[in-house]
């Protein structure tokens, strides 16, 4: 199996252009078989889904042609359908879980589809209800072949509009409906239908050859079917989670990057969410900047309660910018939480190894203190060693609520933290001090010594 291997500890920098986006691709690509005629799509991305499906496409019969790097040319004049009769197309389609949106297109124009349950990405909740009710709501027979796991679906007498509302928003389900409505007899109305940007995208490239669609960019589309498509030409838009994608690793790292070419007013709430967690974008036109910030503060809702971010349909944030994959046992968190832990929880990296620290005991109090463990991977197992620094009663007492400074490429430590001086009774007063933090030979931290003295200033080396 591949794998990458990621060195962290660097900035990133530089002007990055996104590139076309998947979701819209298998969209627009299926519509090619809904007329005979050629069809031209360009900013087409080089990616696994994209090609499999261009592939499903040439065994089916469809001339493909691929003239420049990102743009290919569709003709699907002699579509074979007995092809899906064949081992080699379930095969073909079942890795493929956008091989769903065939059905419409297949069952509009030649009244018939084959499908078995597809694969693909497994990322939230994906049923093909809304596709197959909708289809039914239109006219054609479906059948489960539980034996075989394949779809059955049939429209011999072809199809006819009708109204339906859609139990959910589906994106493909939206889109596998409107292929199959705009070659259908009479006007289909679809009520809470998706209608992200590549569903508009869809609607115009449609448009663009011949179909009759009205309320684009809404959640209530009216089809008038046609008796014929013909060709066009079609660019894709920027592919969002790709934008969003290197927004927050910008973020994350530090750095400035420029995105160009992002079709910004197609990327609904996201600009807005990423301000909210203090990520300023600078938007020149359609390019967007994130500058270089060494730490981000985060907004509040109005009461002054915990922000929060959920998926939703559009224009809302997409689940793709909020999945968490789990670990390979199943979880989706690690707990690291250390035996006696109060606050004030701080992780650095040496040498290979994570320290994960924290303050325990009371508040204020004697036995107020930082502790530390030792773990090779930031998802522990954490083993806790001890204690590393606490009160001096000849210094000041509560000593702890700690962070760390690492002199620049230097093995180099110094421990930041609060304490309360000898003159000060009150629990609450304290001063910041800093003090040196040595590591012995084995890596153990040792045991700090606060002073009074503190540190000398010390100068960090020109990068």
């Amino acid at each position: 199996m591949s794998s990458f291997i990621v060195e962290g500890g660097h900035q990133l920098h530089g002007t990055i252009n996104p590139q076309g986006a998947k979701n819209e691709g298998l969209e627009v690509i299926c519509a090619t078989l809904l007329t005979p005629d050629k069809v031209t799509i360009s900013n087409v991305p080089n990616i696994l889904d994209i090609n499999n499906l261009i592939r499903l496409l040439k065994r089916m019969g469809v001339k493909v042609e691929h003239p420049q790097p990102d743009t290919y040319t569709f003709q699907a004049d002699d579509v074979d359908l007995d092809f899906m009769d064949t081992d080699e197309f379930s095969a073909m389609a079942r890795a493929l879980r956008g091989s769903v949106m065939i059905i419409g297109p297949l069952l509009a124009r030649f009244g018939r589809a084959m499908l078995p349950k597809p694969g693909g990405d497994k990322i939230g909740r994906r049923r093909l209800d809304t596709h197959l009710l909708g289809l039914q709501r239109l006219g054609a027979d479906f059948a489960f072949l539980r034996d075989s796991r394949h779809y059955e679906i049939k429209a011999p007498d072809g199809l006819r509009g009708c109204y339906m509302l859609l139990d959910e928003a589906s994106i493909t389900g939206t889109a596998n409906l409107i292929m199959a409505a705009v070659l259908a007899q009479g006007t289909t109305t679809i009520y809470n239908a998706a209608c992200e940007p590549y569903i508009q995208q869809l609607c115009r490239m449609l448009a663009g050859m011949g179909a009759r669609i009205e309320g684009i960019g809404s959640n209530l589309l009216t089809i008038h079917g046609v008796e014929r498509l013909g060709g066009t030409t079609h660019r894709l838009l920027p592919d969002m989670i790709e934008v969003g994608s290197f927004i927050g690793m910008a973020a994350m790292t530090g750095s400035e990057i420029t995105l160009k070419d992002v079709s910004v007013p197609d990327l609904g709430i996201m600009p807005y969410a990423f301000s909210r967690l203090g990520i300023d974008l600078d938007v020149h036109g359609d390019d967007i900047t994130v500058p270089a910030r060494v730490g981000y503060e985060i907004e509040t809702f109005i009461d002054g309660s915990i922000m929060t971010f959920a998926d939703a349909p559009w224009p809302g944030l997409s689940p793709d910018l909020l999945s968490i994959r789990p670990f390979e046992d199943g979880t989706t968190y690690k707990e690291v939480t250390p035996e006696n832990y109060v606050e004030g929880p701080f992780m650095l990296k040496r040498k290979g190894k994570y320290y994960f620290m924290w303050s325990e005991g009371g508040w204020g109090g004697p036995d107020y203190c930082v502790a530390y463990a030792i773990a090779d991977s930031p998802f522990g197992p954490f083993k806790r060693v001890g204690k590393i620094l606490q009160q001096d009663p000849e210094v000041a007492t509560g000593a702890g609520h700690h962070s760390v400074i690492q002199v620049p490429g230097k093995d180099e430590w110094y421990i930041v933290y609060h304490r309360r001086p000898l003159t000060e009774k009150g629990r609450d007063s304290r001063v910041v001090c800093i003090d040196r933090m040595y590591f012995d030979e084995n890596g153990y931290i040792k045991p700090v010594k606060i002073t009074f003295e503190g540190v000398k200033p010390v100068k960090a080396p020109k990068k």
